[in-house]
Formats: C-alpha cells, sequence, structure tokens
C-alpha cells in the first residue's frame, strides 16, 4: 500500500532559503548606504561624547522688535517693515563639538535677510555673523566647520530677520548639532516618524513624517531594495547555483508494500 511521507527536512530549508536571503540581502543594502550617507553626512567626530544642546522659546531674549512667547514657540513682529527682528540666547559651548546651529522656525519670508551672529572668547568683543537660506518658512540649518571665526568657546547665539512685514514670524527653538553618526541617524528616523496631522490636503498628500525631510523614507527605502537586488543579480552571475532553491531526493513520498 501507498504511505505518505513527511516533506524531508531538505524541502524545509529549500522553502526558507528565499526569505532568508532576501532579509541578509536587505541588511547588506541596508548597512552600505547607512556607511555611504554617513561619510557623507557627518561632520564631527563619530565617536563624540558632547550632548546635543537645545533651546527653546523661553530660553530666547527679544533684542530687537515686537515677541510673545505661545505655546507652539516665539511670536515675533518688526516695529516696521525697514526694522530687523533680533533673538539672541546665552551659550558656552565648544564650537569643535558643534559644527552646526539649526533654527526651527516658520512664516519667514523666502526673500527675508537672515543671518547667525556669535561671538567667541577668543575676541568677545567682535560679533560674527554668516547669512543664512530660508525655504518655505523654514531657517535651513548652517555648517560652521570650516568657518574662521568659529573657534574657541561660543559665548553667545543670535538670530536676525530683517524683511519681516504683515504675519509675524515664528521661532520655535534653536540646536546645537554634534553632527555625529549618533546624532544624525536619530535625526532622520525623528523625522520618518513624526505624527503628521490630518489637514485639508491630507488626502492627496499624507505620507507620513516631517513636512520636512533631509532624506526622504521613501527616496532612502527605494534605494536601499534597489542596491540589494542589483547585489543579488550580481551574485547570481557570479555563481549560478546561488540562492537556487536546493533539489529534493525523490518526490517527497514512499511507497511500500
Amino acid at each position: 500500500m501507498d504511505i505518505s511521507a513527511t516533506p524531508p527536512p531538505s524541502s524545509l530549508v529549500a522553502h526558507e532559503r528565499p526569505a532568508r536571503t532576501a532579509f541578509w540581502l536587505f541588511g547588506a543594502s541596508l548597512t552600505l548606504c547607512a556607511l555611504v550617507y554617513l561619510a557623507f553626512t557627518v561632520q564631527g567626530s563619530w565617536f563624540s561624547g558632547a550632548p546635543t544642546l537645545h533651546w527653546t522659546a523661553r530660553d530666547f531674549t527679544v533684542a530687537r522688535g515686537a515677541g510673545e512667547v505661545r505655546p507652539d514657540g516665539l511670536s515675533l513682529k518688526a516695529n516696521d517693515a525697514s526694522s530687523a527682528v533680533l533673538i539672541s540666547v546665552n551659550t558656552s559651548l565648544r564650537s569643535s563639538d558643534y559644527p552646526v546651529i539649526a533654527w526651527k522656525t516658520s512664516g519667514i519670508p523666502d526673500a527675508a535677510e537672515v543671518g547667525l551672529l556669535w561671538r567667541n572668547d577668543y575676541e568677545p568683543g567682535r560679533i560674527f555673523n554668516r547669512r543664512l537660506d530660508v525655504e518655505a518658512g523654514r531657517v535651513q540649518p548652517f555648517s560652521l566647520l570650516h568657518d574662521p571665526n568659529w573657534v574657541g568657546r561660543i559665548v553667545g547665539l543670535a538670530l536676525a530677520v530683517k524683511g519681516v512685514s504683515g504675519e509675524p514670524i515664528l521661532v520655535q527653538s534653536a540646536t546645537a548639532k554634534t553632527m555625529s553618526p549618533r546624532e544624525i541617524v536619530g535625526d532622520r528616523i525623528g523625522e520618518w516618524f513624526t505624527f503628521e496631522p490630518w489637514n485639508g490636503a491630507s488626502i492627496n498628500t499624507l505620507i507620513g513624517g516631517a513636512d520636512t525631510q533631509d532624506l526622504p523614507m521613501a527616496f532612502a527605502l527605494a534605494v536601499i531594495v534597489g542596491l540589494a537586488a542589483l547585489i543579488y543579480r550580481a551574485l547570481a552571475r557570479w555563481r549560478p547555483q546561488w540562492g537556487s532553491r536546493s533539489t529534493c531526493a525523490g518526490n517527497g513520498t514512499s511507497r511500500g508494500k
């Protein structure tokens, strides 16, 4: 009579192999892409022990213009169309530990003149400044890594905005960044998984994450998957039998009398 036999262990391994191969290829591609990205973006020490410094609206001092602290940040308005608004924050940080200063803002006109001002302990009587770019109402982070005046201990930071008229602008926070691998990875993950509130345009544009992302999650995932596919294809061409399912001995059944 015929007796059905359970599939041999080798067939189970054969079915598990494609999933295991895909997992390891994805992991290898993710690691390679992350290292390349960090090689281009890390500006500080790869093993920096300095903490990220963060200041909120309550830490700011309005030196010029009119300001009001609200739950969502510091609302600023110029005294007149030709005047600038200026806010400052007391700091005491080592310039070598913090190459990037990032301001979180909204409502700043793209045509406005925005500058970062600071003082160092080498020349405490001088005020240094650098022009900052604005996109979609947000001041863009600026790297001071190669600025000859970003030296010693920074004993004061300020943000100046000229060309503000009409609606007030909002300054939510300022951050001194170490730009270490740990901080960069944390920033990207934070951007990807930030809660995106529902609004009237969400039915067409809701994709999750922060409104602006230095590295969009969809793009990063596409690159990782594409590289994994290229690695698989190269290995398959090099060794055609690599990754293929092993041939099971017999047809999985045995006959007896």
